[in-house]
């Protein structure tokens, strides 16, 4: 069984700047005149402010081409674990 929770905002929360770009039913209107939204509980951090953050930085990193390609695994953790200087 999937256990749901939803989701709610106060008016504060309702600023677009505050708002999640990819917010599920993003649109013009105020989230006080959309339908709520049910998201399941192992998935409710994806929607915090500080996760969207993350997201936003990221496709701005992959935008902007800041990727490394690996073949291998290998080459991926030798990279990792290899001393910044």
């Amino acid at each position: 069984m999937t256990t749901h929770a939803m989701i709610s905002l106060t008016p504060a929360a309702e600023s677009p700047r505050s708002r999640p770009a990819s917010a599920v039913g993003a649109g013009n209107a105020p989230l006080s005149q959309r339908v709520p939204t049910f998201v399941p509980r192992d998935e409710l951090f994806f929607w915090t402010h500080a996760w969207q953050d993350g997201e936003r930085e990221s496709a701005a990193e992959r935008e902007a081409g800041n990727l490394r390609h690996f073949e291998d695994p290998n080459d991926l953790l030798r990279w990792l674990l290899t001393p910044e200087d």
